[in-house]
């Protein structure tokens, strides 16, 4: 494991591998308010980096365990790959995520928060899809789900 300094180094000079979990019950997505960088505090959805030497389907089944933690994880269908530019944050510097979106799609009535997710965000809900607190990159992976 690298420590934050090298990290936030590779991060300014190169695009980041990462996945993002769309995880959809009928018209609704689970959203979470980022507690970290990049996209602080804004109404996102669970997702991280692909770590060296992993396969995208382990990513896929890491950060399902940390942040839903749920047993039974359905098969996620993908949707796509999307280019993310953030602007630097605090000590978290400009950045460019290239991420693979995956939705994972539950029975409509399944509304319960996974209680991991609160663990990297602030607040968690399900919110609908055209909702207005969403980021961009969460409406852009919405879209493609019309």
């Amino acid at each position: 494991m690298i420590d934050r300094k090298d990290y936030l180094n590779i991060v300014s000079q190169f695009p980041i591998p990462a996945t993002d979990l769309i995880i959809v019950a009928g018209k609704r997505v689970l959203v979470g308010k980022r507690s970290n960088t990049p996209a602080q505090g804004e109404w996102f959805v669970p997702g991280g980096r692909v770590k060296h030497g992993e396969t995208i389907s382990n990513a896929l089944d890491r950060i399902w365990r940390k942040e839903i933690s749920e047993r039974y994880m359905p098969v996620p269908r993908f949707i796509g790959v999307f280019e993310h530019f953030y602007s630097a944050e605090g000590d978290f510097p400009d950045s460019h995520f290239i991420v693979q979106g995956f939705v994972f799609p539950l029975p409509s009535d399944h509304i319960a928060i996974p209680k991991n997710m609160v663990d990297q965000h602030q607040d968690t809900e399900w919110v609908s899809f055209d909702d207005k607190k969403l980021h961009k990159y969460v409406k852009l992976y919405l879209e493609r789900l019309r």
